[in-house]
């Protein structure tokens, strides 16, 4: 049953992309009857949500192997450094944890 879900939020992907793309390319018809800065930026705007699009798309593709559905445990040690250290592994730590939230994934202390 997931194979079936999967499938059908690719479809609907590929229709959400055709729209932008049509969209985009409707406000560049508009532009060649009546220069509008307004439809330059619209059909931009467009793009750039395609484009997003596409890259979260492709880090999908890319984390779609047999185990990468799995945990991933990562060890970060400040080690004899001192306080830089310490400053890095929280740097380090805030990074990661930020990665985590904007990519809805759950993440344990």
């Amino acid at each position: 049953m997931r194979n079936l879900d999967d499938v059908k939020e690719q479809l609907d992907l590929l229709g959400k992309w055709q729209s932008l793309i049509s969209d985009a390319n409707a406000s560049l018809d508009l532009f060649a009857l009546d220069p509008d800065e307004d439809l330059i930026k619209e059909s931009q705007i467009g793009l750039d949500i395609l484009k997003e699009n596409l890259d979260r798309w492709e880090l999908q593709r890319l984390l779609s192997g047999e185990y990468d559905k799995g945990n991933a445990v990562i060890s970060i040690n400040a080690g004899a450094g001192g306080t830089d250290a310490q400053d890095w592994v929280e740097i380090l730590f805030r990074m990661y944890s930020r990665w985590s939230d904007a990519h809805s994934m759950k993440l344990t202390i």
